[in-house]
């Protein structure tokens, strides 16, 4: 069965915000889904098109697999509770476990940046179909992951509207927030562990600046610190929970 694309919508972080507390406030599904229709409707008159998005925004932090129940309800109570800067690293860690399809184009991205100054949104289809096959929905649905990331200043327009480049990272002041993270990663990848040594460069955690001392990992609960060969430690999940 061919992979599942589902991020085919522009999101912007105040409507993730909204679904957030929406998701808070409201027991019924149904509640939550007038809800969001109110909140876009002057940005999508369309019904089809509005309900499109909601779609999106409920798979990110409503329709959430049982594994993933316990670190997205944990995300719930973080979000009010930090600055608004500082909610895209929540939204973030939500969007890489819904979606391998994002996860990917973070990955191609990261590795552009990493031997380049930029890149293209050509030059990213072309790496995405040798993965995701070629289909005819796939440069759109690029195209709206790309303008998400501009919308949430983790990438900007080059020179040309062909060039894509970094922008600069994000951090943050909130170690809760960078812990919280952390753990989606891992989750989204399956792994449950990471050198200790890769915290600030992994691919999907490029936008941000992970500044973790190893006393803040172990001291959180979450993670124990395991030796590796030579003098490497890897942090591994506990329970794998």
């Amino acid at each position: 069965m061919a992979k599942r694309i589902g991020f085919d919508r522009m999101i912007r972080l105040e409507w993730l915000d909204a679904v957030a507390g929406n998701i808070c406030e409201k027991e019924n599904i149904k509640d939550i889904r007038a809800a969001m229709h109110i909140l876009l409707e002057n940005e999508f008159p369309n019904y089809t098109a509005r309900k499109k998005t909601i779609t999106v925004l409920l798979r990110i932090w409503y329709k959430v697999p049982p594994e993933h129940k316990s670190i997205r309800d944990r995300g719930l109570i973080l979000l009010p509770q930090v600055s608004q800067n500082d909610r895209i690293w929540i939204h973030w860690g939500m969007i890489l476990l819904a979606f391998p399809f994002f996860r990917d184009i973070i990955r191609i991205l990261n590795r552009c940046f990493s031997f380049h100054d930029s890149c293209t949104p050509a030059e990213i289809q072309r790496k995405m179909e040798e993965t995701w096959g070629r289909r005819y929905t796939m440069k759109r649905a690029m195209d709206r992951v790309l303008q998400s990331l501009r919308n949430w200043n983790i990438i900007e327009k080059g020179f040309t509207n062909e060039k894509i480049i970094s922008a600069p990272r994000l951090s943050t002041q909130n170690k809760e927030v960078e812990l919280w993270l952390l753990e989606a990663i891992l989750l989204s990848e399956d792994s449950l562990s990471l050198p200790l040594d890769l915290i600030s460069t992994y691919p999907t955690a490029f936008p941000f600046m992970i500044v973790l001392e190893q006393s803040d990992i172990m001291n959180s609960g979450r993670f124990t610190i395991q030796q590796l060969s030579g003098n490497r430690n890897e942090i591994v999940m506990k329970n794998g929970q």
